[in-house]
């Protein structure tokens, strides 16, 4: 089972990554839109689950290819800015 928090940093407007677990690659980008929402896109290997923490709710997926979408107010609402998080540790 594959556990994906994701962090988004308010002073950039994309950002992707990838993993070779051994059970195959898993990857992650996201891209901020014009009205602030983040457009989340995400792979689990086959034979593989995940639970993705997003702000409304965790998000239970399947083996494949899945695009999300996070509102600009549910960000803002959870604090789900990696830049708040660094400030909040200081």
């Amino acid at each position: 089972h594959i556990l994906i928090n994701p962090k988004f940093i308010d002073e950039i407007d994309h950002a992707k990554g990838r993993y070779q677990s051994i059970h195959g690659e898993i990857k992650a980008s996201w891209q901020r839109t014009n009205n602030g929402d983040i457009e989340y896109s995400v792979t689990i290997p086959t034979n593989c689950s995940a639970q993705v923490l997003m702000a409304s709710g965790t998000k239970n997926l399947t083996s494949g290819s899945h695009k999300l979408t996070i509102k600009h107010s549910d960000l803002i609402a959870s604090n789900l800015f990696f830049s708040d998080l660094l400030a909040s540790d200081l």
